[in-house]
């Protein structure tokens, strides 16, 4: 039961910090920033949910990228190569929002 109950408080969660505005571009979670990003990556257990939010966000963005452009470059990546790239492009670019690296992540992996 209270398996069941973590799983619905986390579905939850996530599912109430995707709204998208009118415009359908900006997210909760998109418009944190990077030095968010990399507070979340840390050992810090308080911040385990967090980082997965951040992490389910990202790969459900790369993957609208693609499904979007109809081009498949998630291909031939894994879920540790992208947070490992997006750890590195966040911590030169801590002002920049986690949305703005997933657009230079797919363009990456779009052109490879």
């Amino acid at each position: 039961m209270k398996n069941i109950s973590k799983t619905f408080l986390l579905l939850l969660f996530l599912i109430t910090s995707m709204f998208v505005n009118a415009h359908g571009a900006t997210t909760l979670i998109g418009t944190r920033s990077c030095s968010d990003w990399m507070k979340s990556r840390s050992t810090d257990k308080s911040l385990k949910l967090t980082r997965l939010n951040n992490e389910t966000w990202l790969l459900g963005y790369l993957s609208g990228l693609s499904s979007g452009s109809g081009k498949d470059a998630l291909a031939n990546t894994n879920n540790s190569s992208i947070f490992t790239w997006m750890d590195n492009y966040c911590q030169k670019n801590p002002m920049n929002n986690i949305s703005d690296g997933g657009v230079y992540l797919f363009l990456e992996l779009e052109n490879r």
